[in-house]
């Protein structure tokens, strides 16, 4: 919005003296309550709706739409209920045009009240920064509200809301039959003590034709009023803005001033000069004179307004019985009309009646030998029906059984086809097993040999050196560098024996794995010929030769990758130099 500096010392329309020279406490961090303090009709749903687009929250218990006001009231149902309470505590209700008694305030249920006002503006705006209240009942008991908003550290901001007092009291009288004259009592109550409890405070006066044609001009001059800055931005707002406020829902439009009471005159011509060209204090005097005086002879007013209202509630007596009488008139000749067509009827001819009888008396007959017809054929249909729906439901259910069995074997199919492809792998590593123990048997094999011809050899020359050394002792020198080299190829003997050795239970290992693994009756179950893991894995513990849960639990990273042990062992744990047990 129009973000206006509220301490300069140019005057605001509508807006109170001591606001434009108050500083703006839009980053104060204090929380604001935008008090709509208006008479009822006069504008103030809208206005409050509006106030809802530009960014304050609306009450939690919202009043519900009705036909008198079906754009909504956007008050607080709960807020409502209790400033009845409160009116009729002090000895008034809503439609009252005389002032509350002052001792009010100093009753013993003042305070309580208080309290209890508090927790239900919490209960209903939450910790809202920013939220508007709004009930017309409030401008009668205006300084009880200003005092519970304060007592919960709330900046209250007041907006009075005008509307000519004859549009008012017009569509009191259409919604509530509240005579005219009366309705002018109420709306003067009503803006002189919302007037006076406001006066000093931050406030803002708006008139209902100035928000429905210039909505976005008024809520810049809102703004600058209170000294804050909207939440929502202009193009937000004025979309909102343009969709709800419609001519359509105003009615009594009234520009003349000629049938108001004087007082209700002057009041609304002074506030109607404050929404334009800002508040004046040299007014305030004329508004307490009128006020004073309202108070002081508006005692003087209640037997004619009682007179008028008894003469009132006669002439919608009257008026109601007039409808009523005319509503039993009217029945009355519509029910003359309905006897003359049947006594028309009734004086038909005798002969005609007769010769219609005879003729409703063969079409009777007719029919009856048509509907006992009808009658056969349902049955027989019914019949056919009742074996054509058995016969029906026995092939449906042998269709069911039938989809049934078909949905088994296919299931079957694909668990025997999965079985299948697991056999097959499974086959292959057997066969890359079988291919890698032969030819590990076949190097072992050759390495054996070597080892028994070098131990063959070693034995010969073992045997020389003995013999040389008994027949011939001045070769000591040779024979000790022979026993130095025998002494070398005894330790090579030894460590070619243990590597034979080694091989040798390798050997023994694939030749007990192959026997086990290649088992058919072992290998094989059922038609898929799934290789039973674990009882090969048994076996192969119980001789001996693979402790599968012993190998992965030595070797964390065969069990996480969720290998087959013995295949792992086969492919990389004998190159690695990994322990089979």
């Amino acid at each position: 919005m129009n973000d206006v500096a509220v301490g300069s010392d140019l005057p605001q329309a509508g807006v109170t003296g001591s606001a434009r020279h108050r500083a703006s406490d839009s980053h104060s961090g204090l929380r604001h309550a935008v008090l709509v303090l208006g008479m009822h009709r006069s504008g103030s749903s809208a206005i409050t709706r509006f106030l809802n687009f530009l960014g304050c929250t609306l009450p939690s218990t919202l009043m519900p739409a009705n036909p008198t006001n079906p754009a909504g009231h956007w008050e607080s149902d709960a807020i409502c209920a209790f400033n009845d309470r409160l009116l009729s505590e002090a000895g008034s209700f809503w439609n009252d045009w005389l002032p509350i008694h002052s001792d009010w305030s100093r009753s013993c249920t003042y305070r309580h009240n208080l309290s209890a006002a508090g927790d239900l503006v919490r209960s209903e705006y939450g910790d809202a920064g920013l939220f508007v209240l709004k009930d017309p009942r409030i401008c009668r008991i205006a300084p009880f509200w200003y005092e519970a908003l304060e007592l919960q550290k709330l900046s209250v901001l007041t907006l009075i809301p005008l509307r000519h007092p004859l549009e008012v009291s017009a569509s009191l009288h259409k919604r509530d039959g509240i005579h005219p004259a009366i309705g002018q009592l109420m709306w003067l109550r009503h803006v002189v003590e919302a007037e006076r409890a406001s006066r000093g405070r931050r406030r803002v006066f708006s008139h209902y034709d100035d928000l429905l044609a210039d909505a976005v001009g008024t809520a810049d001059k809102v703004a600058d009023g209170f000294g804050i800055v909207w939440p929502r931005s202009r193009i937000a707002f004025a979309n909102d803005a343009q969709n709800f406020l419609s001519p359509e829902f105003r009615h009594h439009v009234q520009t003349s001033l000629d049938d108001l009471l004087p007082w209700a005159s002057e009041v609304y011509a002074v506030l109607c000069r404050w929404a334009q060209e800002g508040e004046q204090q040299s007014d305030y005097a004329k508004l307490d004179e009128i006020r004073d005086g309202f108070n002081c002879g508006g005692a003087n007013f209640v037997p004619h307004v009682i007179a008028l209202t008894s003469a009132q509630s006669a002439l919608r007596t009257l008026q109601a019985d007039a409808e009523t009488s005319a509503r039993q008139s009217d029945a009355a000749a519509e029910h003359a009309s309905q006897l003359a067509d049947q006594l028309a009827i009734v004086g038909a001819s005798e002969a005609d009646l007769r010769a219609t009888l005879t003729q409703a008396e063969s079409r009777v007959a007719i029919v009856e030998v048509e509907n006992k017809t009808i009658r056969e054929e349902l049955l027989a249909s019914h019949n056919d029906l009742e074996r054509t729906t058995r016969a029906l439901d026995e092939q449906r259910s042998a269709y069911d059984q039938a989809m049934q069995t078909v949905a088994e074997l296919t299931t079957h199919l694909q668990a025997a086809r999965q079985d299948s492809a697991a056999a097959m792998e499974s086959a292959g590593e057997l066969r890359r097993l079988h291919a890698f123990a032969t030819s590990q048997i076949a190097v072992v094999a050759e390495e054996l040999e070597q080892a028994r011809e070098a131990l063959h050899a070693a034995n010969t020359a073992n045997q020389e050196l003995a013999s040389r050394c008994e027949s011939q002792s001045h070769e000591i020198a040779i024979n000790r560098s022979l026993a130095g080299r025998l002494s070398n190829a005894e330790m090579e003997l030894t460590r070619a024996h243990a590597r034979a050795e080694e091989q040798l239970g390798i050997i023994d290992f694939l030749r007990g794995a192959m026997t086990i693994a290649i088992d058919r009756n072992r290998w094989f179950a059922g038609l898929a010929f799934q290789i039973d893991q674990s009882r090969r894995n048994a076996a192969l513990n119980e001789q001996g030769l693979f402790d599968a849960k012993g190998y992965l639990a030595r070797y964390p990273d065969v069990a996480r990758d969720a290998r087959d042990p013995l295949l792992h062992y086969v492919r990389h744990g004998i190159d690695e130099g990994r322990a089979p047990i």
